[in-house]
């Protein structure tokens, strides 16, 4: 919401609102009046939104479109609002300087004695900065200038007050000021890089800082405190070496190839090794229950996978696998027509799968977390075994879809792998389903296969 000192700016902007004034202007070009109009109306209608940048671009646009004194003293409403004092100001000064003509004498008092107010609400804010060429942001936005010591004009309320340079942490404090107040505070940066400078002998020559490139003939740059070898060299020529000690807020010259030593060129950042890998997969499992049938089930399921890394932490991986599980128990036959009647049952139950994966993989050497989201097709059956009284259920077969998910940990032994996951394996049903032939048949199961086991992972990468 707008503050009392806003009022007499929004009687300016809506006594120029309401209809043309001041004497007659120079005949706009074609389109410029109705693309003004358009703008000022949607422009007006963010402002009673309180929508302040959004109605602020609206009038932008229609000064843009037809340059008057109207879009900007509304612009100054929109700058007040979210406090941004000197762009409020401004608007009214080039209103009062460049469009006086647009405005009646009642306007123009007006606009001044608004102008008068918000200057008187502006303070400053004094800022000791060291070192002196740091840049001084406040509230977001770079200040212009230099210098130990600098004056900015700052609205009333709260602003963050920064300092930035390069080579020295950062500072900042957080100011108060009310209405044509005055603030001083300090602003001292720590250095917390050293600069150091290397000269080669030649201007072809190279220049490597801890085995990366950072360029050729002269280079000039900010590193950690610390240890560090800078390497001078020729492509397939001579190459110099040596260390040097970086210390925060120092500078080091050197010349590697006067008070170095004779050395190999660098080998640069290692790229990224890629091959194929395989692994062997068994897992144990179990899988949810077909219909009407009581009994707990257990599975194995045996397969490999065969991948290859396509970034350090993606690769892409086949999948193959044969699973079976079984179980005893009591279940009701799909022909029965006496509802809850059960009968000694067994069955068993065997997917051969084939399909792609995605392997997630994080960057560690000896020990990395793996997730593995694969799908495809699988042919699966289901068999029925009778007990006593040798009343069964009809088996089915077919070919259906499936998704799993391996969640796991992995152990790299210099190229041998091994590893623990936890599958999780849905599948579709409607290779197993029958067609339901009187009141009581049943599906072979109530909803989408699934199947819930621990595996381990062994093989081998070639890279």
């Amino acid at each position: 919401m707008l503050g009392r000192r806003s009022t007499r700016l929004l009687v300016v902007a809506v006594a120029l609102s309401t209809g043309a004034t001041g004497p007659a202007r120079a005949e706009p070009p074609p389109g410029a009046t109705g693309r003004y109009e358009q703008h000022m109306a949607s422009g007006k209608k963010l402002l009673e939104d309180e929508s302040w940048l959004a109605a602020q671009a609206e009038f932008e646009a229609a000064y843009a479109a037809q340059p008057r004194a109207a879009p900007l003293v509304q612009i100054a409403v929109c700058a007040e609002a979210v406090q941004r004092w000197a762009q409020a100001i401004a608007a009214l000064e080039r209103a009062l300087r460049d469009h006086a003509a647009t405005l009646d004498e009642v306007e123009k008092k007006a606009a001044e004695q608004a102008l008068a107010e918000l200057r008187a609400q502006l303070g400053t804010l004094v800022v000791s900065i060291a070192p002196p060429d740091a840049t001084l942001r406040i509230d977001g936005e770079d200040q212009p200038g230099t210098g130990p010591r600098r004056s900015i004009v700052v609205g009333p309320g709260q602003h963050r007050v920064e300092a930035r340079l390069e080579g020295w942490a950062p500072a900042a404090r957080t100011i108060a000021l009310g209405s044509g107040g005055g603030a001083t505070l300090e602003l001292a940066l720590a250095p917390d890089r050293g600069r150091v400078t290397v000269h080669a002998p030649d201007g072809a020559n190279l220049i490597a800082v801890d085995e990366s490139r950072v360029g050729t003939g002269e280079w000039s740059g900010w590193l950690p405190p610390g240890p560090h070898v800078v390497h001078v060299y020729a492509p397939q020529g001579a190459a110099w070496s040596m260390a040097i000690e970086v210390v925060a807020g120092a500078a080091v010259e050197v010349s590697p190839a006067q008070q170095g030593s004779r050395s190999a060129a660098p080998e640069g950042p290692r790229r990224p090794v890629r091959g194929p890998y395989g692994l062997l997969a068994l897992t144990a499992f179990v899988p949810l229950p077909p219909t009407d049938f009581v009994g707990t089930a257990a599975g194995f399921s045996g397969g490999v996978r065969l991948g290859y890394p396509l970034t350090p932490i993606v690769g892409g991986e086949l999948v193959v696998e044969y699973a079976h599980a079984a179980a005893t128990g009591e279940g009701k036959p799909a022909f029965a027509d006496t509802p809850g009647g059960v009968v000694p049952l067994s069955y068993a139950l065997s997917s051969l799968r084939a399909g792609l994966g995605v392997r997630l993989t994080t960057t560690g050497e000896r020990a990395r977390f793996v997730q593995v989201f694969s799908g495809g097709v699988m042919y699966d059956a289901v068999r029925w075994t009778p007990g006593s009284p040798g009343i069964t259920r009809q088996g089915a077969s077919g070919v259906d879809g499936f998704g799993m998910s391996e969640t796991g940990v992995e152990l790299d032994f210099s190229g041998g792998l091994l590893g623990l996951t936890l599958q999780q394996v849905i599948g579709s049903r409607g290779a197993l389903e029958l067609a339901r032939h009187d009141a009581f048949a049943a599906d072979t199961f109530p909803g989408p296969q699934y199947a819930l086991g621990l595996g381990v992972r062994g093989g081998y990468r070639l890279w």
